[in-house]
């Protein structure tokens, strides 16, 4: 599950880095998941024998209760050329 933007990104990541999921749950970003939201994706997922996967940024939203039935899909950013970073920084601090 995932409240972001953009969540098929995150769920196309979980893919492409070999999982197999057995449903996915998309909430709007920013979303405050409730108890209500909590309950019915731990049962879904119980339901289906699957862990609940979700962002850094999700999980960081969940009770310590809830956090402790949820797994964490870390994501990174890296560039190819940390030069063109470094550029882009300097640029914006520069005109900024």
């Amino acid at each position: 599950f995932a409240g972001i933007g953009r969540p098929e990104k995150f769920f196309d990541s979980l893919r492409a880095a070999g999982a197999e999921l057995a449903g996915t749950r998309p909430f709007p970003d920013h979303h405050p998941f409730t108890e209500k939201d909590f309950a019915e994706l731990a049962a879904k997922a119980k339901a289906l024998g699957a862990p609940l996967i979700t962002t850094e940024k999700d999980w960081i939203r969940l009770t310590p209760e809830q956090k402790s039935q949820v797994r964490v899909f870390p994501i990174t950013l890296s560039w190819r050329k940390p030069e063109t970073l470094d550029r882009l920084l300097n640029d914006l601090f520069r005109n900024g």
